[in-house]
């Protein structure tokens, strides 16, 4: 007699966990707004020479009839007192950028007067006098802060009542956009990185200089406005800065570094194999 027996079971079970892990990539980056020059003026050796430590090479010159002088300053050890000298850098306004910004630090004990230019892009100051007087920059009126466009005998001014003639170090900037007009300019003035005066112009003088305590004559008959105070870590930057760009640079130094954040998610998978054995007798 044969006798089949069949006999089944779960025999094993098996199972497999996949994991993916959770990848987190935190990058910080500098924005990509950048420096077209920085001088940190007083700083060099001899403190009276002006280097650009932008990276970019951009040459500067001293003149004046009365030297530069170094004082204590805001950044690094020293600043530049100017009277009646200047330099001349050879960075200006570029229509092709989205816009510019002219950033100092500035005191002053004098007593307030007339116009006094801080720095302001033009021409060279040796240059050719029929150049009609162009310049954009901030300069003082009476102790007070303004920000000025002109193109011959017209331009623009955004002013403000805010003194620096105390003796207190200010953090000064102007910034320069285009509007979506293709033919206007926004020009804004901070102070110690509030928005304090602006205004718009069509007026695009073609500017190759940076005049740093005074403006280009022009004409022999104009006044070059000798800016007559302390002057400290004069910067030029590729892009008209915010409000929240410039107090980063009052109170660090730079801009604000850029947060990226790219995340992986978690994915958990898991398998379960059943086997069965099957086994006959036969008698």
């Amino acid at each position: 007699m044969a006798v089949a027996t069949a006999t089944t079971a779960a025999a094993t079970a098996t199972a497999s966990l996949k994991v993916w892990a959770v990848v987190a990539l935190l990058v910080c980056s500098s924005s990509a707004t950048s420096l077209e020059a920085r001088f940190n003026l007083g700083d060099d050796v001899p403190a009276t020479r002006v280097t650009d430590v932008s990276g970019n090479g951009v040459a500067a010159v001293v003149g004046g009839t009365r030297p530069l002088v170094a004082v204590p300053g805001v950044i690094g050890s020293f600043a530049l007192q100017f009277i009646e000298g200047y330099v001349e850098a050879s960075v200006g306004l570029d229509d092709s950028l989205a816009g510019q910004t002219l950033v100092l630090w500035a005191r002053s004990t004098a007593a307030p007067q007339g116009a006094q230019v801080m720095a302001a892009f033009g021409h060279s100051v040796t240059g050719d006098a029929a150049l009609s007087v162009g310049s954009f920059g901030m300069r003082t009126v009476f102790g007070q802060v303004q920000l000025f466009l002109s193109q011959g005998s017209q331009g623009d001014v955004a002013s403000t009542a805010i003194s620096i003639v105390d003796g207190d170090w200010r953090h000064l900037a102007v910034t320069r956009q285009p509007l979506g007009d293709g033919s206007s300019w926004r020009l804004q003035l901070y102070v110690d990185a509030v928005l304090e005066a602006e205004t718009t112009t069509v007026f695009a003088p073609q500017l190759p200089k940076l005049i740093i305590g005074r403006r280009h004559t022009g004409a022999a008959s104009s006044s070059p406005l000798p800016f007559q105070g302390d002057l400290d870590d004069v910067r030029v930057y590729d892009a008209a800065l915010s409000a929240s760009q410039l107090q980063s640079i009052m109170l660090t130094g730079a801009l604000p570094a850029t947060t990226t954040m790219s995340t992986t998610s978690t994915t958990a998978t898991t398998e379960t194999t059943a086997t069965t054995t099957a086994t006959t007798t036969t008698t």
